[in-house]
């Protein structure tokens, strides 16, 4: 600052300083023209700044106004005062300006570059408006950029391209972003402000300085989730994969499912506990922690154990609970259809009670995932009306729920298991979605599954949607068979359910 006003400083071996700077800046030969008149006494600060051309000019004024032009070729950190709430810099040009942004201390650590700082006391900045100024290399390698008070920012006409990881670092209250006329391709470009300020988003959200975050333990292709912690309480957190480019459309089908999540309230579906970002890019949805993993995980270590779980001691009970949470979505208004059930989105507690996680993002997945472990696409459990592009609803689920119980029964994927171990890979997978989308094929289940769980698994992969019964009739069907199991159990041997056309059960 120049006697506690901004300035224009330039560095000079021909001529004499012009005696507008500190004493400091004259002895080093630089002339400074302070601007004097709209920066005093303000909670604004506005510059309209132009590159300057490389013409010597003789003319250095001492003095400048909130109305000039100024005529630079870089922007130093500037020293602020504490009262100072909004910055705006702003190109006089319909194309960004190729000025330069340097640090007011060339001693400070790696990229940090912040626009603005002050000598005593805190920073009060909350508005940020920079326009027409170039900030392509500028956005990918600065970091602390804005100020941590910032709550609004505009970006505009910025030529930018993408960011990287640490522009947005230490932003925590973000509520207004405009980032219109650029170029940019990768994560929260033009992301619908509507998301950040809906009323669900804004009252669940959290501290993200409370939220810890320990090891990864699930990916996907489009997000990770953490172990992690909240105010004592052992949390579950779904992010972002920072390692990849997502478009726009991806972050807003993330924000919505997480908008989704918020209004589910059912014993059977994950706990969503809120939402948290301390910038724009490192948006985490928060929600209980299933100590058991998903169910495929489960499934398998039980087998490698040589433990598998029997449909008497606990897989009856998951079924129930996964068709429990399937009556609860399907009977709320306007109904919620899943769209992506599998064992990996059914979750287990510690006393293996399975919860159904994932919502919101199925469609997109689709088009995200084309290969999961063990050569099995997520499309193993689509019904046929949607293989086809039909027009589906909640059905769709009970085709993928069936197909869930021979995962359930064999501790294995679906067609792609021990009785088919051809290692065909995609060219096998389209045949087999091609069978499934004509009725000609269904997932196996083991030689020892009980009769009643192959007639409602039959019931439930109809090629017809009407056909299939309603989760409401699902969970009757496993109550009646948990029960009569329990008042039965003395007499009890494996395999001796079954279920009559007609729904009633009887041991045989």
């Amino acid at each position: 600052m120049c006697y506690g006003v901004p300035s224009v400083q330039r560095r000079t071996d021909e001529l004499t300083p012009n005696g507008g700077c500190p004493s400091i800046y004259t002895a080093v030969n630089a002339s400074c023209s302070c601007l004097s008149s709209g920066y005093s006494d303000t909670d604004t600060w506005e510059f309209h700044v132009v590159l300057r051309s490389g013409e010597s000019n003789s003319s250095y004024p001492t003095t400048l106004t909130s109305s000039d032009v100024l005529a630079i070729d870089s922007i130093r950190t500037l020293l602020v005062p504490t009262n100072l709430t909004t910055l705006r810099i702003i190109g006089d040009s319909t194309y960004p300006q190729t000025i330069s942004f340097v640090p007011q201390d060339q001693a400070l650590p790696g990229s940090t570059l912040p626009i603005a700082a002050v000598e005593d006391g805190s920073i009060a900045i909350t508005t940020v408006h920079l326009e027409n100024i170039d900030m392509s290399s500028l956005t990918q390698s600065a970091s602390t950029f804005l100020p941590s008070t910032t709550l609004n920012v505009t970006l505009r006409n910025c030529n930018m391209i993408k960011f990287g990881f640490d522009f947005f670092e230490g932003l925590d209250s973000v509520q207004y972003l405009d980032m219109s006329s650029n170029h940019l391709t990768a994560a929260y470009v033009q992301v619908d402000p509507v998301f950040l300020n809906d009323p669900v988003i804004v009252t669940n959200r959290l501290d993200h300085k409370l939220l810890k975050l320990g090891r990864c333990i699930s990916k996907g292709g489009f997000g990770l989730v953490f172990i992690g912690e909240y105010k004592g309480r052992r949390v579950a957190v779904k992010k972002i994969r920072p390692d990849r480019s997502v478009t726009t459309a991806e972050i807003e089908l993330f924000l919505k499912e997480i908008i989704l999540m918020a209004v589910l309230y059912h014993p059977r579906i994950v706990e969503f506990i809120g939402v948290a970002w301390d910038n724009l890019r490192h948006l985490s949805a928060v929600t209980e922690y299933m100590d058991n993993g998903d169910l495929r995980e489960v499934l398998h270590g039980f087998k490698q154990k040589g433990e598998r779980l029997s449909w008497k001691s606990h897989k009856a009970s998951i079924s129930l609970h996964i068709a429990e949470a399937l009556l609860y979505l399907h009977s709320r208004k306007p109904k919620v259809i899943h769209r992506d059930l599998k064992s990996k989105n059914v979750l287990l507690n510690m006393y293996l009670e399975a919860k159904l996680s994932d919502f919101g993002i199925s469609r997109m997945r689709y088009l995200a995932e084309t290969h999961m472990t063990a050569g099995v696409g997520t499309s193993f459990w689509i019904a046929p009306e949607v293989l086809l592009g039909q027009d589906y609803n909640e059905a769709a689920d009970i085709f993928s729920f069936g197909v869930v119980l021979s995962e359930i029964d064999t501790d294995d994927y679906p067609y792609w298991n021990d009785k088919n171990t051809s290692n065909r890979g995609k060219i096998q997978e389209a045949e087999i979605l091609s069978l499934v989308a004509e009725g000609k094929l269904r997932p196996s289940f083991s030689d020892d599954c009980p009769k009643a769980i192959l007639n409602l698994a039959d019931c439930c992969l109809q090629q017809d949607p009407l056909d299939r019964p309603s989760a409401a009739e699902i969970v009757v069907i496993l109550e009646r068979m948990i029960h009569a199991s329990e008042r039965c159990s003395s007499s009890l041997h494996s395999g001796a359910w079954s279920v009559t056309s007609s729904g009633d059960q009887h041991m045989g």
